[in-house]
């Protein structure tokens, strides 16, 4: 690990790049939860070694990399077309589009190609309840929450009414 100074007018993309670790690492290393902390002076640690792996946890973008299987498919965006469509279109969540095309706001812009993950065949969309954790829900559904988080890119908690890719076969 070492130290760096966050400059004036960097935002977490240009400050990753600036220092070649992944954006979700440097949140990580310093227990940020959101880019807004890292103002102008602002002492961090960098992290430094396999970012994939990093503290025991995948980085995000490695997460999404691994979700729903290896395969992957190039989907183009149309105009007018939202990340729901694109969810129903491909059998996914909208989460994962959305972390496909690297914006967790929800916007989608007209044109970019996306690589969406392939969902395994005999996949259903569920929708966490109030209270479930990826603990409780693999178990009600028989699977072990390794998968349920590999599956649907899920490297935090469980959101309330987070759509998840669960396996009926």
């Amino acid at each position: 690990m070492r130290g760096d100074v966050v400059r004036e007018g960097e935002t977490l993309s240009s400050l990753s790049a600036r220092l070649g670790v992944p954006g979700c690492m440097l949140l990580r290393a310093n227990r940020l939860h959101s880019p807004a902390w890292l103002l102008p002076g602002r002492e961090i640690a960098v992290p430094e070694g396999d970012f994939c792996r990093w503290d025991g946890f995948r980085c995000p973008a490695e997460s999404l990399r691994c979700a729903a299987g290896a395969q992957r498919r190039t989907a183009a965006v149309a105009r007018g077309d939202t990340a729901r469509d694109i969810a129903r279109r491909y059998g996914l969540t909208e989460r994962l589009v959305l972390l496909a095309a690297g914006s967790p706001s929800g916007g989608l812009p007209e044109g970019i190609a996306l690589r969406l993950p392939v969902a395994p065949p005999g996949c259903a969309r569920v929708i966490a309840l109030p209270g479930e954790t990826a603990a409780s829900v693999a178990r009600k559904y028989g699977i072990a929450e390794s998968r349920l988080r590999q599956l649907n890119a899920l490297w935090g908690a469980l959101w309330p009414g987070t759509q998840l890719l669960i396996p009926t076969e």
